[in-house]
């Protein structure tokens, strides 16, 4: 069987992300532990930001790839929103290594510049061109206020939540997401509600081994 190159680069920076951290970890200690050159490595991967960045997105693809069964969710495209992002925040809340491994990448601002983009270009794919909640420049400012919120909360629950309460730790980021796009209170709770559960459904169905789910 042909070896997928791609994949084998992500499993083994995965590991070497969070043994030694971000900024520890070089593109030519990558290759060597994948037993390639580093110009194959920058073949798949042009920088360490593309390679680090594309965790994120192998995750929100894996927990869009599992919303299958929630019959309701394309209804709204809120509750598929919060759902994806629930088991995000839930993955680095309970997995130490990825979160911190995670949080020392994103407090390199052009890293930190990229996810902003990510968060707020998947936002967009999600709800699509016809049905967004607001003005482009509004959706980019909800984009930032709520990723530095959600790394505040992620800090905040590692260094003080014991292990429970974690819907209550994280609602108010998608309270003030939703607030900041015109979303009425009794909206917000609804969709919360709904989202969280759709989260934690997709969350259950989703074997983490690295990257791989």
């Amino acid at each position: 069987m042909a070896i997928d190159t791609r994949r084998l680069i992500l499993e083994k920076s995965y590991v070497l992300f969070q043994r030694q951290g971000y900024s520890a970890t070089s593109m030519r200690q990558i290759a060597l532990a994948c037993g390639i050159s580093v110009g194959n490595l920058c073949y798949h991967f042009k920088k360490k930001e593309d390679l680090f960045m594309s965790f994120y997105m192998e995750l929100f693809t894996t927990f869009s790839q599992n919303l299958g069964p929630t019959s309701d969710v394309d209804l709204d495209p809120w509750v598929g929103f919060i759902a994806r992002e629930y088991c995000f925040l839930y993955k680095c809340a309970f997995d130490s290594d990825f979160r911190d491994s995670y949080t020392e990448a994103i407090n390199i601002p052009t890293l930190r510049d990229e996810y902003i983009r990510l968060h707020d270009e998947r936002f967009r794919d999600i709800f699509g061109p016809d049905r967004l909640p607001a003005a482009t420049r509004e959706v980019h400012t909800a984009s930032v206020v709520v990723c530095a919120a959600e790394f505040q909360l992620m800090d905040a629950y590692a260094r003080h939540g014991d292990g429970t309460g974690f819907d209550d730790w994280f609602a108010p980021v998608f309270h003030v997401h939703m607030g900041l796009l015109g979303v009425p209170q009794p909206e917000q709770d609804a969709r919360i509600v709904k989202g969280f559960a759709v989260g934690k459904e997709i969350y259950g169905r989703t074997v983490f081994d690295g990257i791989t789910t």
